[in-house]
């Protein structure tokens, strides 16, 4: 009586483990997708506006080490 209990239950939850597979599968295809053209979007920027790009970056850094530093002190 196990074994067929156990056979009945096996089905739904490998077809239930296939649907969820598939919808994993995709949701990560969207976001490499995604991720791909925002790549693509900010290589487009940095090349139009490369001095910005630097001076934004640099100020970046600036700020992040000003922080940084005042709360290992």
């Amino acid at each position: 009586m196990g074994a067929e209990r156990i056979a009945t239950v096996e089905g739904p939850l490998v077809e239930g483990a296939r649907t969820t597979e598939a919808a994993a599968v995709r949701l990560r295809d969207r976001v490499v997708a995604g991720a791909k053209d925002r790549l693509e979007t900010s290589r487009e920027y940095v090349a139009e506006n490369p001095m910005k790009s630097v001076l934004v970056a640099v100020g970046v850094g600036a700020l992040l080490g000003y922080l940084l530093g005042r709360r290992t002190s």
